[in-house]
């Protein structure tokens, strides 16, 4: 009888490299730090592999920053770290022959941090696993599961999370509810410790971003910015982040939660398992059409609900945005922008028509045009505004802009000079910061400068609102009657009542303000409730679209509840042009049997 440990699959795993996919191995390094437990060479390419044993679920993110400290000696981020959940430490076997023949056959979890291979492996077999990363290597085509690094990094932010809770809980709130308004246009907090947990969880998640954005820009531009390292101390933290603020992107930073982390040795030791699981993810070759999913796929969902959050799932995005855009060149609005879901969906697009119709700018002078004159987004939300700037600028990091069109205001607030002639012509002039009234955490009501213009940089630069040609969006669908009193006394007064009847819950006020700022023939390309088509309420906008539009398309999920995450109420996609109806027009309705959470990317194209 024989009692089984790690080691014992060493020697079957070290042969089944060796014949199977030609590595060349050494197992069991040893050194002052510990033991390294094999050690293979692909081609040219050293990696580390890691094995554990047992069903306990394990966070795998301290075994991997263990190992990361041994891929820093052997100069290799190629590191992988599976778990065999059917073998157990020191459970017993008669034959250890056998076991050994049956080890490569077992099922493994774990990560596969490598260089052309980025991803989570929930249950796999252990030679299954080698020969894709065989094929991988051989190809040299990279391949980054992008939920895999999203997975990843959620768990990096758990891990962030014991070091938030461990600095001044109270300051930490007034840091990050106050500088990014989350509490704007909800009204007062109704339970404090559950804001405060929240809030928690949410400065976890913008720690990490900061530590994120640092490394992808150091790694996609020439900047000579020191390359993102563990750190000694929470002072090599703060100049890290000093180096790149002095270059730009202050919203990111703006929150400053290094200043209230204590400098202990446990704190520091978290950061750097942190940190070193970055550096393994290789997030930094995430590709230009997943880009403007990135940030927002990170924001935890229970944080989204604290700022009335709901987003657009990615796939919903690129679906409505291939339904409404037809030319290179149309120029796009979105009023509720959030994160700038959409807004990235329609810059991919816009990129993808122009490709296909062969346009001669090249992809520099795309970029330039698409931020600075052709996309626009608005917000009541600061921190929505910031995310959907920042998204835009990722769609091509190296080119540094301050001129995107994301403008941190109440669309609904514009109605009014939207019939006035210079809007035609010469465009609403949107400038950087106006006066306003914000409603405090303790509901006292103080004098603020932050509506206005927002860019990667900061402030922003003044822009046109003129009539565009669509306007994308998944209006707020908050009910009227839960609305600040404030805010619902301002709605009662807003003229898009007249258009919508006042009676309509806030997104048919938004499909009003589609109305007003669309140009002859453009497109309203929306995510709306169902309800749109029933009920007494919604009955003066449906009224205003069946009369005065040509509705193309609806698009109906059936196997989800809807195409914004996190929702609990039910939605369809809806794209109209507006112009009179004909008889012979056609209204295509599509229901969606496949869940959108299924759908690939690359079978968008064959959906439309």
């Amino acid at each position: 009888m024989f009692k089984i440990t790690e080691r014992s699959l060493y020697e079957p795993i070290c042969r089944f490299l060796e014949e199977r996919i030609e590595a060349k191995t050494i197992s069991e390094i040893g050194g002052k730090e510990g033991y390294l437990d094999i050690l293979f060479q692909l081609d040219s390419y050293p990696f580390i592999l890691e094995i554990k044993l047992g069903k306990e679920e394990k966070k795998l993110t301290k075994a991997i920053a263990q190992v990361v400290d041994y891929g820093l000696r052997y100069n290799t981020m190629n590191i992988i770290v599976l778990q065999f959940p059917s073998i157990e430490s020191g459970q017993v076997v008669l034959e250890i022959e056998n076991f050994k023949r049956q080890v490569v056959f077992q099922k493994v979890r774990g990560w596969i941090h490598t260089e052309y291979l980025e991803k989570w492996i929930e249950e796999q077999r252990f030679e299954e696993v080698f020969e894709e990363l065989k094929n991988s290597f051989k190809e040299r085509i990279r391949k980054i599961d992008f939920n895999s690094v999203i997975k990843a990094i959620r768990e990096i932010v758990q891990d962030l999370y014991e070091v938030i809770k461990q600095a001044k809980t109270d300051e930490i709130f007034v840091e990050v509810a106050e500088k990014l308004e989350l509490f704007v246009g909800l009204g007062e907090i109704e339970d404090k410790n559950k804001a405060i947990n929240q809030v928690s969880m949410l400065a976890s998640y913008l720690l990490f971003n900061q530590l994120l954005f640092y490394h992808i820009y150091k790694m996609k531009t020439k900047s000579n910015i020191q390359e993102l390292k563990p750190i000694k101390s929470i002072n090599e933290l703060k100049n890290y982040f000093s180096q790149i603020t002095n270059i730009d992107y202050q919203p990111i930073y703006a929150v400053n939660l290094v200043d209230k982390l204590p400098d202990r040795p446990e704190i520091v030791e978290l950061i750097n398992e942190c940190i070193k699981n970055l550096l393994v993810i290789r997030a930094e070759h995430i590709t230009q059409d997943l880009a403007g999913r990135f940030f927002h796929a990170l924001l935890p969902k229970e944080v989204a609900k604290v700022w009335a959050a709901f987003y657009t799932n990615p796939i919903a995005a690129e679906i409505l945005a291939r339904l409404a855009i037809d030319k290179w060149d149309e120029t796009i609005l979105d009023p509720a922008c959030g994160s700038g879901t959409l807004l990235s969906a329609a810059y991919k697009r816009k990129l993808e028509l122009a490709e296909e119709n062969g346009i001669t700018l090249s992809k520099a002078e795309l970029h330039k045009k698409f931020v600075e004159e052709d996309l626009t987004g608005i917000d009541i939300m600061p921190f929505a505004c910031h995310l959907t700037a920042i998204n835009l600028a990722l769609q091509r990091l190296e080119q540094i802009t301050d001129l995107v069109r994301v403008a941190r205001m109440d669309s609904l607030d514009v109605a009014a000079k939207l019939k006035l002639t210079e809007f035609k012509n010469k465009g609403i002039l949107i400038k950087p910061f106006h006066e306003t009234i914000q409603l405090t955490l303790d509901g006292e009501k103080k004098s603020i400068k932050k509506l206005g213009t927002v860019s990667p940089a900061g402030k922003g630069a003044k822009f046109y609102l003129k009539p565009v040609n669509v306007v994308i969006m998944n209006p707020p669908f908050s009910d009227r009657d839960k609305l600040p009193k404030d805010y619902l006394d301002k709605l009662k007064k807003n003229e898009l009542g007249q258009k919508c009847g006042h009676q309509i819950n806030l997104w048919g006020y938004f499909l009003s303000l589609a109305d007003l700022i669309l140009s002859q023939n453009g497109k309203i390309a929306a995510v709306l409730p169902i309800n749109i088509a029933r009920g007494g309420a919604t009955e003066k906008i449906r009224n205003l679209l069946i009369e005065n539009y040509h509705i193309k398309y609806i698009v109906k999920p059936i196997a989800d509840l809807a195409f914004s995450e996190s929702a609990d109420f039910r939605d369809i996609l809806l794209l109209a042009e507006k112009r009179k109806p004909k008889k012979e027009d056609i209204t295509r309705i599509i229901f969606l049997k496949k869940s959108i959470k299924k759908i690939k990317e690359n079978e968008l194209q064959q959906i439309i």
